[in-house]
């Protein structure tokens, strides 16, 4: 339906007007004076009397060039701004329906994921809403969701019931994208569980005079509210009343503190966070004890088992009866080789006619032989895999040539084995944003930078709307524009920095 050219250094999809469709003049009016930003912008051309609608594909990189794998919260956000242009092309005096839903001309921007369409003002061309739900349908399914993969269906369902409309599926996705979901909380540490509780952490530190009495707790005031949740607890073992708790406490010395740790009210605070949370996270001293004599008996025990191995206590025995036998079996083996295998006679076998054949006999000195070649055809067999591995096209390697000043990989192997690889860099978290990806230190390469296809006629590279650009032997790459790349091209990943690979 439309055909790429790059003219003046641009690339531009263009459409031709048949003789006997007909342009929708109110829609060529309004998108030639005032273009919507969810619009690819268009010239209109007569060329031969035939018309031309030229799209300059400028803004954002193409739909299908994006990889599956995103967020939940990345997936909301780009369904939204899909599915707004839909809800907008009203106020516009403009057919939604003439929207061309196709993954290479549909550009998504990477900064603030806005989407622009290429809109076609004939009459000939109209999607159904059937076929409008089919595409998203089709995205969702393309979609590889990593923290979240239920909510997947939960989509999936909304777009496949007939009286879901697509206003009611943006609803909900911004509903959504409002509301979130709240971030999963960590395992809260000892001190902030604490905290929580009510109890006050223990001190080390001098008690301060500044602090008044009356913000202090009584002791009163703890056991009071200590008591009813410690005597709650009815488990299988018997507990305790809490008075001793506070006499076995009582008898430790105890450091002077303003945080009221008399009366034993460390030992309470473990036994309180154990009613609370359970025992999970909440280490007492009991276990503490029981931790370090695990420790010490595994110690032990690694002592004992030291080097005993047929009465050799020591490593220097274990290796002294490994190394003599060893050189028992080359004393056995030299002795054979020079006798020339006389003392190995050949066992007689009876075979079908009745007559006894002698089995072949092999000395020491012929097994070294064709132990010698079995392993020159193990590796001729390893050699006819490599160079079968390096005539496969779906791996392509790159050759630095000039590291521009920076720290990059010498040899670059990409995997096409799925049609296709991306080359980036990870962000300054640490999470691979392409397919290859350098390290985050280069910041003049984009996350998304370029693309290498492999196609039935070689291989395709395309810059991916780059912020420093890709140049393909010294010539900058038009954006979203696909190029041969072939053996012994020099690709340098900016137009600032000579940072340069050769393809082998």
């Amino acid at each position: 339906m439309l055909k790429e050219e790059i003219i003046a250094n641009k690339g531009y999809a263009v459409f031709c007007v048949k003789e006997d469709d007909q342009p929708d003049e109110i829609a060529v009016r309004v998108l030639k004076q005032d273009c919507p930003d969810f619009l690819l912008p268009f010239k209109t051309m007569s060329i031969d009397g035939n018309m031309e609608f030229r799209y300059e594909l400028s803004d954002g990189v193409r739909m299908s060039y994006q990889l599956p794998r995103m967020s939940r919260k990345e997936l909301i956000r780009q369904m939204v701004s899909l599915l707004l242009p839909f809800k907008n092309c009203g106020d516009w005096l403009l057919d939604y329906h003439c929207l061309l839903l196709d993954p290479q001309y549909i550009f998504l921007n990477a900064k603030d994921q806005t989407v622009r369409y290429v809109y076609l003002p004939v009459r000939s061309y109209r999607m159904t809403d059937k076929e409008i739900k089919d595409f998203f349908i089709k995205f969702v399914l393309r979609v590889e969701l990593q923290d979240d993969k239920d909510f997947l269906l939960q989509i999936l369902r909304l777009l496949q019931e007939e009286d879901t409309s697509l206003l009611s599926v943006l609803e909900f996705l911004q509903n959504e994208m409002e509301a979130g979901r709240p971030p999963v909380r960590p395992a809260a540490p000892v001190a902030e569980q604490r905290a929580r509780s009510g109890v006050r952490e223990e001190k080390k530190e001098p008690e301060n005079p500044s602090v008044k009495p009356e913000n202090r707790k009584s002791e009163n005031r703890i056991a009071e509210i200590l008591n009813p949740i410690l005597n709650k607890n009815t488990s299988s073992e018997q507990e305790k009343p809490a008075d001793n708790l506070f006499e076995k406490s009582a008898e430790q010395p105890v450091a002077a503190s303003g945080s009221g740790n008399k009366f034993g009210q460390a030992n309470v605070e473990e036994r309180l966070l154990q009613n609370l949370y359970g025992s999970a996270g909440v280490e007492t001293k009991a276990d503490k004890k029981n931790k370090k004599e695990k420790k010490k008996e595994k110690i032990k025990d690694k002592e004992k088992t030291k080097g005993t191995i047929e009465g050799q206590e020591t490593k220097k025995g274990l290796f002294d009866g490994f190394f003599g036998k060893k050189k028992e079996k080359q004393e056995e083996t030299r002795k054979l080789i020079q006798s020339g295998g006389d003392s190995i006679q050949p066992e007689p076998v009876q075979n079908n006619g009745g007559s006894v054949q002698p089995e072949p006999v092999y000395t020491p000195a012929e097994d070294m032989v064709e132990r010698q070649k079995s392993l020159a055809m193990e590796d001729t067999t390893e050699m006819a895999g490599e160079d079968y591995e390096e005539n496969n096209l779906a791996i392509l390697r790159l050759y630095l040539e000039n590291e521009g000043g920076y720290t990059a990989p010498r040899d670059i192997e990409l995997n096409l084995e799925k049609g296709y690889v991306t080359v980036g860099r990870y962000d300054k978290s640490g999470y691979p944003c392409a397919d290859y990806n350098f390290d985050h230190s280069l910041t003049f390469v984009s996350r998304n930078h370029f693309r290498i296809e492999l196609r039935q006629d070689g291989y395709k590279i395309i810059d991916l709307d780059s912020k420093n650009g890709t140049l393909l032997n010294g010539k900058e790459l038009v954006k979203n524009m696909a190029y041969p790349l072939k053996s012994g091209d020099i690709i340098s990943i900016s137009r600032k920095v000579r940072l340069t690979y050769r393809v082998m």
